[in-house]
This record gives structure tokens, sequence and C-alpha cells, in this order.
């Protein structure tokens, strides 16, 4: 699996949240990582963004990565979004998620923002992973940014993502959350007849209802990655 990560903080290779995302990378070091620094790099994209196009279009997992400053995105990240559109970049169908850091204080503002863009323009969303600044400096941040991380393989293999939210795509995409229980995406639904998901809020167990496979073993993240 090819993952480009877009990280929009304005500090680059220095920034807190790309930090979660190496420490996921180095887990998970049978997927090709590739990196845009967009809240470095934002003016030399204005100019000529036929790198960026290259590397969205060959890219399996879209992944957003910045931190959350006041109530959104930073504003190169916001620009690199125009930008997409005015280049005419197609990204249809691309799965894409975010990870973001901030004190937890509006910060769904901001994972809305990424997920409405990415619905405009036909991506499939899986939810995001929004941490503390601090939490990769203990166990147990540590474990959710692989459980989080995990949880995306799982979504991507089996076609589940999170419901649209713009109006104009009123319609559930084929193998979108929606279908299994969009009403109450914050956790799996009991009925669902697919591979057990790894529940983000409760992802130490998997559903005892399901008929079928466990979700992707803790203990051997790689097999995550499946076959994408």
């Amino acid at each position: 699996m090819r993952i480009l990560v877009i990280n929009g903080s304005p500090s680059g290779e220095n920034s807190i949240t790309l930090q979660t995302v190496l420490y996921i990378k180095k887990h998970f070091p049978k997927a090709d990582w590739e990196f845009l620094h967009v809240g470095r790099r934002i003016k030399a994209y204005e100019r000529d963004f036929a790198e960026c196009a290259k590397a969205l279009k060959r890219a399996n997992l879209i992944l957003f990565c910045y931190p959350v400053y006041t109530f959104l995105v930073p504003a190169q990240l916001h620009r690199f979004l125009e930008l997409i559109r005015e280049n005419g970049v197609d990204l249809a169908g691309k799965p894409a998620t975010q990870i973001t850091t901030s004190k937890h204080f509006y910060d769904t503002t901001a994972h809305t923002f990424i997920q409405e863009n990415c619905d405009d323009l036909g991506m499939r969303t899986i939810r995001g992973l929004s941490a503390d600044i601090e939490d990769l400096l203990h166990e147990k941040g540590q474990k959710e940014a692989l459980r989080f991380f995990r949880f995306v393989c799982w979504s991507i293999k089996h076609g589940v993502y999170e419901p649209v939210r713009t109006e104009r795509a009123a319609v559930p995409q084929e193998g979108s959350a929606a279908r299994i229980g969009a009403a109450e995406p914050e956790r799996c639904p009991e009925t669902a007849k697919t591979e057990n998901c790894p529940d983000p809020r409760e992802p130490e167990r998997c559903l005892e209802t399901a008929r079928t496979e466990r979700c992707p073993d803790s203990r051997e993240p790689e097999k995550c990655l499946g076959p994408a």
C-alpha cells in the first residue's frame, strides 16, 4: 500500500503531529510511505503543482497530518486543498484519513472540515485520530496510534468508510459506513456480517456476534496492510 502523508504543519519535519505518523511508519515498514510537507512548501507548490499531482494520483491512501490551532487546519493546508481543485486532480474513490494534535478544543471542527473537503473531491473517508500533544510520550498514546492505523487498514481492506457529510452526496457510497449503520458510526454494529471491526473506542475487543474471522492481529500489524 502506498501512503501519501500530507503534512500541513508549518514546522515541517519538526512537526509534533508528524512524529505520530513516523511512529506508525516504524511499525508498518511494508507500506510505501511518501511525504509532502505542504506547510513548509506551499509557495513552491503554488508555482508548480506537478509533483503533488503525481504523488496524489499514485497514492492508495492519503493521510492528512496537521496541528489544530484556532479551530481549523493551518492556512497552508487550506490552500493545498484549493490547489487540488485548481489543478483538476481527480481523487474520486481514494481513501483518506487524518491525524491531528491539539488540546482537544474544537478539534472536531478541523476534522469535519477535512472530511467535507474530501467528500467534495469524491474521496472515501476513514475517521481520523485526534491526539493530544504529549500522547506519543506515553504507552497509552503509542498504542492508540497503532490501533488507529490498524483500523484504517481494516477499513480499506473491507471497504468500510464514513458516511458522506455533504448534502449533494446523499446516496451512500458502496461499502460506506452508512451501509452498515451510519446512524451510529462511533461503533461497529453488532449485526454486521463482515470481518470483525476493531472498534476505535474499544479496540481491545472484537465483536462477539460476528461469524467470520477476527479483526487485525495486534501482534502482527503488518498483516493489516492486505493486498492493497
